[in-house]
């Protein structure tokens, strides 16, 4: 069974009283479950009972206050760099560009807080939380973010309590970020951190890179605080007498007496004398215990317990960047303004620090110079920032404090940096251009058109942000989607969730990297209307649109749906998935196949047939049913036979490279390697190499992965046989979700009944009983078509089922579905060793 990691035991499950359940139903001792971890319900939040603070774990005395409540303009600071991780369920972007948190109640165990629990009427939101210490940098506990976890994940600042009664739940775009890169990770153990980037520099309001300590090490005794979002509630700050280091001995990470909870992984634990940040909150004790019928915060007194564990931020001093060094720097908030924009200004320099103010020049290449004046803050750190409004007027006006500067100007600021780290003077500058001109779209087209879904292709004359807004009437475009990429200048945007045969309306919204807007179409709205098929699932591709250039470094994986057919999701990669080393190599001569039988009573599922053996042709494909060995780059020919078809075109394996075997435990690996094309495409010749991987998973799944591809025309994709369904159009395989982003919203698992995409108590009962009667089978009808006990096995297995398919559940596999159940939610994922895995592994 996987381990749950990141969870504070290995099995636990979320309510009390479901662990004596449990206990007496599979005849396990009840100390053998761990305390609840749980951060949150999914019971609505109800304003109305928002109360002011009243008098996780609490060492002491409760130190927690809320932002407003905080009278330290310098902890107000720290606090505004803090930012909080979201899921991706939880926050909406609304038309007018700003978002809303989907706020929950308080809760935990099934229960409401008790009448005396601090903040126990506030809303839950962030699973975890984050600290600024970059331009675009963040940091945050390794159990809380992982590169495939990031699609799912949004980087807020700004959510925090305004007075007793009002949180902020509308923030605008500056306050918004999403994780780009992971560039450094350490999931569990004595390294628990994340460094990653976001998607652009951090604009928000306040927000800066917190200073860390890079040089000594925290003490036994030291005062420390945290700031962050214990239980997902609204920030808090917690620095108090109690709150202290009460051990190091441990070189990755030190032991504090700080009032955290699950929710606070991520906070940065500051040093308050010293103004640096010590370490990151990691884990600790329990959070809550329950009172009966409310829960509480479970209390210990200081040096009691086990404390809270924080890892040593000294750890990625090397891969943070210094932010007041000797030597200056100087940046500004964007590199491209719209007319009449304003333009952000910051000045970092260790040696001005504690100036209170300084000037720097601005300048314009229309001949325009003005003088900014900017304000140090926080106090003695240092750094600098101010701001200049741009004006597009012809004729500049020095001094007069605005910079004339129109379409196309370069805009430069200059800082002389008295003494840098070398001892010397130096002129740093930073630049930007000014954009006046709104962007143009050069097409646009609706591709793909299929029943359920359709695609927005635009290109466009600069680098735009696209966003489409679509319904079913012009009056009511209630859906929107906002999409971007590298160059942005040729875009897809995928709706999804359509109706067949359903007319849809949309207006698109183009936005440059200026901010400068273009709506279309002016006036009304487009449409379009969805057809009745679904993916044909086989691309078509030639000279004009070859396959080298689509296919090359990309991975595309086929999951089987329940309506008998295929979603798709795809990924950029840069290796083949299955190591090809020690398979069986193939002896394929020219337009040539070998008949390949799977071993151990394995069986692929394609089309409703199950195959225990299959055809291999050199050609780039495998067929069913009988061998072939045409390499035709057509439809006709593909759609012939039931076939996979990877790279289907005129390959010859005698030539060189080759062709090999590897069945694992779990599929079926075959791998073409630097296998040439008989005629390579012009100007190919001495670099005729092809090589790709395809998996064939029991499960049913398909994966197909490309590296170095020079074939121009070919066939991708799958066949049922029986030759071209009529009315065929090649697929384009464009604008897939990559596969974090697929498997979050893939089938449900067997036990999920009313697929909410988490497993409740009643739903794993059911897994309970039949694990006590020692068999299931089919009976439709039942709330999730299965029947306690021995029966009809006319039905799919139940995905409880899974380690041996033999219509029982096993303990070890009802384990398995206690830790979906701890998790508080689940993923599809086909190569998991249920196809299914925890959502939520942080707590």
């Amino acid at each position: 069974m996987s381990p749950v990691f990141g969870v504070r035991s290995t099995v636990g499950l979320r309510r009390p009283a479901a662990r004596w359940i449990l206990a007496a139903l599979v005849g396990i001792s009840c100390s053998a479950w761990a305390q609840d971890t749980s951060s949150g319900s999914d019971l609505p939040w109800d304003p109305a009972v928002l109360l002011a603070p009243s008098p996780k774990v609490i060492y002491g005395s409760d130190d927690r206050i809320d932002v407003y409540q905080e009278t330290d303009p310098v902890r107000r600071s720290w606090a505004a760099a803090v930012c909080a991780l979201v899921d991706s369920t939880r926050i909406t972007q609304n038309a007018d560009g700003t978002y809303t948190l989907g706020v929950v109640a308080f809760s935990k165990f099934g229960l409401p807080a008790c009448e005396d629990e601090p903040f126990g009427s506030q809303p839950t939101c962030p699973f975890c939380t984050g600290f600024m210490v970059g331009s675009d940098l963040i940091v945050t506990a390794g159990h809380c973010l992982w590169a495939s976890r990031m699609p799912t994940v949004y980087v807020v600042f700004g959510y925090e309590m305004l007075d007793p009664v009002t949180p902020r739940l509308t923030l605008q775009p500056e306050q918004v970020y999403r994780p780009t890169a992971i560039l450094s990770t350490s999931g569990t153990g004595d390294q628990d951190h994340t460094l990653f980037r976001v998607d652009r520099p951090i604009t928000a309001p306040g927000a800066h890179p917190l200073p860390i300590r890079r040089t000594g090490a925290v003490q036994v005794g030291d005062p420390v605080g945290v700031i962050g979002y214990p239980s997902g509630l609204p920030l808090k700050l917690a620095f108090g007498a109690s709150t202290y280091v009460r051990d190091i001995t441990n070189s990755y990470y030190f032991v504090a007496n700080t009032d955290t909870y699950g929710g606070n992984s991520g906070s940065p634990i500051i040093n308050p004398v010293l103004g640096i940040v010590e370490g990151i909150l990691v884990r600790g004790e329990t959070d809550y215990v329950s009172a009966g019928t409310c829960f509480r915060s479970y209390r210990c007194e200081p040096d009691a317990c086990r404390g809270e564990d924080c890892t040593r931020i000294t750890l990625l001093k090397d891969l943070i960047p210094d932010i007041t060094g000797h030597s200056g720097t100087v940046s500004l908030d964007r590199h491209y303004y719209p007319c009449n924009g304003t333009a952000q200004v910051q000045v970092a320099d260790a040696d001005l620090s504690g100036l209170t103010s300084i000037s720097i020049a601005c300048y314009a290449d229309t001949g325009d110079v003005e003088t900014i004046d900017l304000t140090e803050f926080p106090a003695d750190s240092g750094q600098f920032s101010g701001s200049i409004s741009l004006q597009s007027e012809e004729f500049p006006t020095p001094d007069d404090g605005y910079l004339q500067a129109g379409h196309g100007s370069l805009i430069r600021i200059d800082y002389l940096d008295a003494a840098n780290a070398a001892g010397q003077s130096a002129v740093v500058s930073a630049a930007a251009l000014v954009d006046c001109i709104t962007p143009s779209a050069v097409t646009v087209e609706i591709v793909n058109l299929l029943n359920n879904r359709a695609t927005v292709h635009l290109t466009a004359d600069e680098p735009v942000t696209l966003a489409v807004r679509w319904g079913l009437s012009c009056d009511s475009l209630t859906e929107y989607l906002s999409v971007s990429n590298d160059t942005g200048t040729d875009l897809y945007a995928a709706l999804t969730s359509l109706s067949p045969l359903t007319p849809y309306y949309y207006t698109l919204t183009l936005t440059d990297r200026a901010g400068n807007s273009l709506v279309l179409p002016e006036t009304g709205c487009s449409s379009f209307t969805t057809s009745d098929r679904e993916f044909y699932l086989t691309a078509i591709y030639s000279q004009e649109n070859p396959a080298s250039a689509d296919r090359a470094y990309r991975s595309l994986t086929f999951v089987p749906s329940d309506s008998g057919g295929y979603a798709m999701c795809e990924d950029a990669v840069g290796a083949l998935p299955s190591d090809p080393v020690g398979g069986n190599i193939l002896s394929l001569g020219d337009n040539d196949f070998l008949q390949f039988s799977l071993s151990d009573s394995k069986l692929f599922p394609y089309n409703g047939v199950s195959y225990n053996f299959l055809f291999i042709s050199g050609n780039g494909y495998v067929t069913f049913v009988q061998g072939d060995a045409s390499w035709q780059e057509d439809a006709d020919t593909h759609f012939q036979l039931p076939r996979v078809a990877i790279l289907m075109t005129d390959l010859n394996p005698a030539l060189g490279g080759s062709v090999s075997t590897r069945q694992l435990s779990d599929r079926l690996v075959i791998t073409w390697l630097d296998v040439p094309q008989n005629t390579p495409p012009a100007g190919e010749a001495e670099a005729n190499r092809n090589t790709f991987q395809l998996e064939l998973f029991f499960s049913g799944a398909i994966r197909m992965t490309w590296l170095e591809i020079h074939a121009a025309s070919a066939v991708v994709g799958l066949s049922p046989g029986g030759g071209t369904p009529s009315g065929f159009v090649p697929d384009t395989f464009e604008a897939l979700p990559n596969a974090a982003q697929f498997f979050a919203t893939a089938r449900p698992h067997a036990a999920d009944q009313n697929q909410d995409g988490s497993i409740q108590l009643s739903e794993l009962l059911r897994v309970i009983q039949f694990y006590n009667v020692g068999a299931y089978s089919c009976l439709a009808g039942t709330e999730d078509g299965y029947y306690p006990g021995p029966g009809q096995q006319n039905c799919a297995y139940h995905d409880a089922d899974y380690q041996t398919r033999d219509w029982r559940i096993s303990l070890s596999e009802l384990l398995r579905m206690i830790q979906l159940y701890n998790a508080m939610g689940y993923l599809y994922d086909p190569w998991a060793e249920d196809e299914f895995r925890p959502k939520f592994l942080a707590p």
